[in-house]
């Protein structure tokens, strides 16, 4: 059986028969291509529908003054003109943060930060007097007017000390925007309307006593300050989880002197506030700036010394079903950390807002005295369906961790001893309202009856089918293959076409699609599309049967779905169709013969 490239949907029906039947039913092939030419006309996409090329477009957005490429024309942490009143750079995770002005009277300029493509956003829209206009130099956008301005600048990540611990801000660079007052305003409170999409925002709070006294350690701009996290799903692949950090703002004069703004935002009014001191303000040499710094990052904001023979993590969401290959928290070994200096993670089961079933542990890692991202691998995936678990930490050593103050009993931890294993079930928690920085390394992958893939099913029953496979959590830009197994219990699942030169797009999103009635000879049953790196496949390429392709090399994930022999035509149906029309053409023909032949006599 040949493989079907299944992006060569648009090459033409006699193309993509012939690749169908190559090999197959030699006898009878010229005579199939005629029949089903007409057959299928009908049904086959004119043009390869999304992700049937495998190829994900760049991100855009449609401002006032038109359409942009963002990820062919944007420079990481760099600012450049798009079109006369819009301005962008990108973070160095790939997202596009975006200045312009909206076409109003007065204009008035916009900040749009844009997180894991455009699945959350956050618009800041400014109000300020009187006309004015951008001017750009050296990567410093300025917006200016006679009473008052704005200067917008993408930041750098910075390492900052509080209380003996390192914290890294701004992880993956920011936007700071300095609001200048020319002179005394009117009042101390400045608003700003928002806009957002897809998030959180969690005010961080001064620490407690007892939360000082148990080790925790808060940076100054992080007190009162706000983690903004992804509303969707708290935690997932790609560090899906927390999305930016809005820094406490501060506040110099002329002279240098300074204080500390207070930060408010209020999502239900839609508007971002700044309080400054009235006095302050009142003996205050103009012009004032005020410097609020919207940072990306997934880190916590918060360092906590956690004890050895301890487990504790944070509740989490999925939103879909999806397979775990591993969990990664951000920390280190903490101060007067002993050997071993190891930790594995696990995932609990939730019961009514309780870590209860372990469900997983991960292979055990060596950790260091420096702060980063680590990550533990699970022997192999467990498949959890969509709802709410425990990620947690179980650790041999003293160890730092981080986290950003988060919703009512988010957070247990209890004592374990490490040495004989996590416990099953968790035990009795204790309780916080954190949101430690850790989260799950998933795939998800499901069959669509769409190609907008917004409708999943797992049952295709009608001719001219087509299954739209989509999934998160792949590695952007890698090549990837997905080959389609029959329902051929017997011979293992058969190979029925393989959709290779797949490239997963930059939120880490693979698609594919196959088209059921092409193979007519396939069987019907319980189907699988399963996904390879392309990279790592053997030089057969995917195995002939579905039964190895979970053992070969270059394995990722798959799903499975129902196909129905409606979805199939069958082929001695086909067989019939044409013995039918050859006895109906013979008939005529000997009937018109007699008739000939009468009319003769």
């Amino acid at each position: 059986m040949g493989q079907i490239k299944i992006n060569m949907v648009g090459m033409g029906i006699s193309r993509l028969l012939k690749i169908t039947w190559h090999n197959r039913h030699k006898g009878i092939k010229l005579v199939v291509v005629l029949v089903l030419a007409a057959t299928l006309a009908g049904c086959l996409p004119g043009a390869s529908l999304p992700g049937g090329d495998g190829k994900t477009g760049a991100d855009s957005h449609i401002g006032d003054y038109g359409r942009f490429d963002e990820a062919a024309s944007l420079e990481e942490l760099k600012l450049k003109q798009i079109n006369p009143q819009t301005y962008a750079f990108k973070s160095l995770a790939d997202d596009v943060i975006e200045i312009g002005s909206e076409k109003d009277s007065p204009p008035r300029p916009y900040l749009k930060l844009n997180r894991w493509g455009e699945a959350a956003s956050l618009k800041v829209d400014f109000s300020l007097p009187g006309q004015a206009g951008f001017s750009l130099s050296e990567n410093r956008l300025n917006w200016t007017s006679d009473k008052s301005g704005i200067a917008f600048y993408p930041v750098e990540p910075v390492e900052i000390e509080a209380e003996g611990y390192k914290f890294i801000q701004n992880e993956m660079g920011g936007v700071e925007f300095d609001v200048i007052l020319a002179e005394k305003p009117a009042t101390n409170k400045i608003a700003f309307a928002i806009e957002t999409g897809g998030l959180r925002f969690y005010y961080q709070p001064p620490l407690t006593e007892p939360e000082k006294a148990a080790g925790a350690v808060r940076p100054e701009n992080v007190v009162g300050s706000y983690a903004v996290y992804y509303q969707a799903e708290e935690g997932g692949q790609d560090k899906r989880g927390k999305a930016f950090h809005i820094y406490r703002p501060k506040v110099y004069d002329a002279n240098g002197n300074e204080i500390w703004g207070e930060l408010n935002i209020d999502e239900t009014a839609g508007t971002l506030s700044i309080t400054v001191d009235r006095d302050w303000l009142d003996k205050a040499a103009y012009p004032v700036t005020i410097d609020p710094t919207f940072g990306y990052t997934t880190i916590g904001g918060t360092s906590q010394l956690v004890f050895n023979d301890n487990k504790r993590g944070s509740k989490f969401t999925l939103s879909e079903t999806g397979r775990v290959q591993s969990l990664t928290f951000y920390g280190s070994t903490g101060g007067g950390a002993q050997s071993p200096f190891v930790v594995k993670m696990m995932v609990y089961s939730d019961s009514a807002g309780a870590p209860n079933a372990l469900l997983g542990t991960t292979a055990e890692i060596t950790i260091s005295s420096t702060d980063q991202w680590r990550t533990a691998s699970f022997t192999s995936p467990i498949s959890l369906a969509a709802g709410s678990y425990w990620l947690v930490n179980h650790h041999g050593t003293r160890v730092d961790m981080f986290y950003d103050t988060g919703t009512t009993n988010q957070a247990a931890a209890n004592a374990d001893t490490y040495s004989d294993g996590p416990s099953d079930p968790f035990g009795t928690p204790t309780y916080t309202a954190r949101q430690y920085s850790i989260y799950a390394t998933y795939i998800s992958w499901e069959s669509y009856q769409d190609a907008a893939h917004t409708v999943p099913d797992d049952l295709f029953d009608a001719s001219g089918d087509i299954v739209y496979m989509n999934g998160l959590g792949f590695q952007a830009s890698n090549n990837y293959a997905v080959t389609y197994y029959d329902g051929n219990v017997s011979g293992g699942g058969q190979k029925v076409a393989t959709d290779s030169g797949l490239i997963a797009g930059a939120s880490g999103n693979l698609s594919s699609q196959y088209l059921l009635n092409t193979d007519t000879a396939a069987t019907a049953g319980t189907w699988h599309a399963v996904a390879f790196d392309e990279d790592l496949l053997p030089g057969g390429g995917p195995p002939t049967n579905y039964s190895d392709a979970a053992t070969t090399t270059g394995f990722v994930t798959d799903d499975s779905f129902e196909v129905t022999v409606a979805a199939i035509p069958e082929f001695p149906s086909i067989i019939a169709s044409i013995v039918v029309a050859g006895l109906c053409f013979v008939i005529y023909y000997w009937m018109r013969k007699r008739q000939v032949a009468y009319v003769q006599a």
